[in-house]
Order: C-alpha cells, then sequence, then structure tokens
C-alpha cells in the first residue's frame, strides 16, 4: 500500500469507529512510516477536538427546512382524509336517502324490505303526526353527509396542526 491509500484508509477507519489491527497491512504500515502514523495522530486529535465541542441545537427553521429536503416525501393515501372522509359520508347519505326513495315507491320489493318505513310511519304518527319515513330517511342521509364533512374537516385541521409542531 502506498501513503496515499493508507491515509485514505486511516480516514475511513476513523469514520466508522473501527481500529486498525496491527497484523492488518495498515498497521504493518503504520509501523514502517513515521509519515502516516503523525497524519493518524493529527487525524485523532482532530477527531477529539471536535467530539469536545459543545453542541448547540440550530434554530427550528432552520431544522425543518433541512428535514424538508433530506426527508423523502411521504406518500399518503390517494386522498387525505379532509377530502375522502367527506366524499364516503357523502355518498352513503345520498345512497341511503336514494335507497329510502325508492324503497317507498316501489311495490315490487318484498314485506321485509318494506316493513321498516311501516313501523318507522306508525311510531311516528304516535308521536309527531308531521314526518313521515321518507323525510325522516332522508334527513338522516344529510345529516350523515354532515357528520362525514365534519370528521373529515376535524381530523385534517388536527393533521396540519400535528404536522406543523
Amino acid at each position: 500500500m502506498d501513503c496515499e491509500e493508507v491515509r485514505q484508509a486511516i480516514l475511513e477507519c476513523m469514520l466508522e469507529g473501527e481500529t486498525i489491527a496491527p497484523d492488518s497491512p495498515l498497521g504493518t504500515h503504520l509501523q514502517r512510516c513515521s509519515g502516516c502514523r503523525l497524519f493518524r495522530e493529527a487525524v485523532a486529535q482532530v477527531d477529539a477536538a471536535l467530539f469536545a465541542l459543545p453542541v448547540e441545537a440550530a434554530p427550528a427553521w432552520i431544522r425543518e427546512q433541512v428535514l424538508a429536503r433530506i426527508q423523502p416525501q411521504q406518500t399518503g393515501p390517494f386522498l387525505p382524509w379532509n377530502i375522502w372522509v367527506p366524499l364516503l359520508s357523502l355518498v352513503l347519505g345520498l345512497a341511503w336517502a336514494y335507497g329510502a326513495v325508492v324503497w317507498s315507491r316501489s311495490a315490487e320489493l318484498g314485506p321485509a324490505i318494506l316493513g321498516w318505513p311501516a313501523q318507522l310511519e306508525a311510531w311516528l304518527s304516535a308521536h309527531q303526526a308531521s314526518l313521515n319515513a321518507l323525510s325522516l330517511s332522508v334527513v338522516l342521509g344529510v345529516l350523515l353527509s354532515l357528520i362525514g364533512i365534519a370528521l373529515g374537516l376535524y381530523v385534517g385541521r388536527e393533521r396540519r396542526a400535528t404536522a406543523e409542531r
């Protein structure tokens, strides 16, 4: 090994925290070459001096910029929470309301399916004469959509607040 290769190997060993075995080719070169031994001692002194320096925390804005550049871009779901939760609840609510309208107007469906609106209307007529099962189903569908939208907006806001911290 020539001195350039030995010095490069010394730097690599110091960076990786490895010790140089005396019976290795690097160790035998260090026993013979005083210039490379001095280089090794100088690197060890610089290394010790760097570790002795006090560590100060970088300002938050620098940390954020550096981390944003070195961290891989995280791939999230196809759509974020604040979009797919309200969208899903809107679709479910509209399906619920549409199903209620179709079931109330269809005479071909069996009594098992149409039995619940009749039971609901009987209960409502005893308690509130102005409501019927169809309007209650539509209101429940819209309410489900609004709950989903509110949940999606809340979760989206919480995720942004967590990401900002």
